[in-house]
């Protein structure tokens, strides 16, 4: 683990293009990793990057004008 790279919420919200409050909702549920270090809680980049690349969904048709995506099999 490489804590130079460490975010503090704030960061690591931007880092992902949603809000703080979003994060600190829907974080722990959606399995973002995160370390409570001091009574601080802390975020690694390649930890984010790991989660987005898990969350990654491709493109798989476009039909109507509405994209059709799969994700781990499943089309959404």
């Amino acid at each position: 683990m490489d804590f130079s790279k460490k975010m503090d919420p704030a960061g690591a919200a931007d880092y992902l293009g949603k809000s703080l409050p979003w994060l600190r909702q829907h974080g722990k549920r959606l399995g973002i990793k995160c370390y409570k270090i001091g009574g601080t809680y802390y975020y690694l980049k390649e930890d984010l990057d790991a989660w987005i690349e898990l969350h990654a969904v491709t493109v798989t048709a476009v039909s109507a004008g509405r994209k059709v995506a799969k994700e781990n099999g499943y089309l959404l």
